[in-house]
């Protein structure tokens, strides 16, 4: 390796970014509301602990599961997990109207 391209390479910072996927997907009979205040704890601690991004995923007709929507999951989350990067790694887009979603994630995007 040529100097250069050596000092290049020493200079350049590596950061490894670090995310958690939550589980939004429930058995019936899961008490969900308990289960969401769980997740907000789970988000506090993970901002805590610095972790840099929290993701959601969606499906539809997952019978006999229950699922929370990504879109308001997020914007509640948002509070918690202060500039943490918030994503769905899940979104069905094609089932959803584009303005509507594009709309959603601006004012995620300003939350």
């Amino acid at each position: 390796m040529d100097k250069a391209r050596e000092a290049r390479r020493s200079s350049e910072e590596t950061n490894v970014k670090i995310g958690i996927m939550l589980n939004s997907q429930f058995a019936p009979g899961t008490h969900t509301a308990a289960a969401f205040r769980e997740t907000v704890e789970q988000v506090r601690l993970m901002r805590e602990l610095g972790f840099d991004s929290v993701w959601v995923g969606q499906h539809y007709l997952s019978t006999p599961y229950q699922m929370w929507q990504p879109m308001p999951t997020l914007a509640r989350l948002a509070a918690e997990a202060g500039g943490m990067t918030l994503g769905t790694n899940i979104f069905l887009l094609t089932v959803h109207n584009p303005v509507e979603s594009a709309e959603f994630v601006a004012t995620l995007d300003v939350i």
